[in-house]
């Protein structure tokens, strides 16, 4: 199943240079799609784990023809490229 559409994607960072991850991220997606708007940054506590820096959020939305497993690839390979460790879930992240 190919997507040929709008996709929605919400981004994170509460590590290091926040705002500058979300940036990189937004920067790479638009390099593997057709890249439409992103959201402002908005700020907000952790959930979850809650003794952790804030998070800076923001959301973009892409036009793709990726499959559902093909996006996922890319933007796992995306959080991987800008040094995103995965340890537990809601903890702390570069993206």
């Amino acid at each position: 199943m190919r997507l040929n559409g709008d996709v929605y994607i919400g981004l994170g960072s509460n590590l290091r240079d926040s705002i500058g991850n979300l940036q990189s991220a937004i920067s790479s997606i638009a390099q593997i799609s057709d890249f439409l708007v992103s959201s402002s940054i908005y700020v907000s506590s952790a959930a979850g784990f809650t003794t952790q820096p804030k998070f800076f959020n923001a959301a973009c939305r892409i036009g793709t023809t990726l499959n559902p497993f093909e996006l996922l690839h890319s933007l796992l390979g995306i959080e991987n490229q800008l040094g995103r460790s995965r340890t537990f879930v809601n903890s702390p992240r570069l993206i």
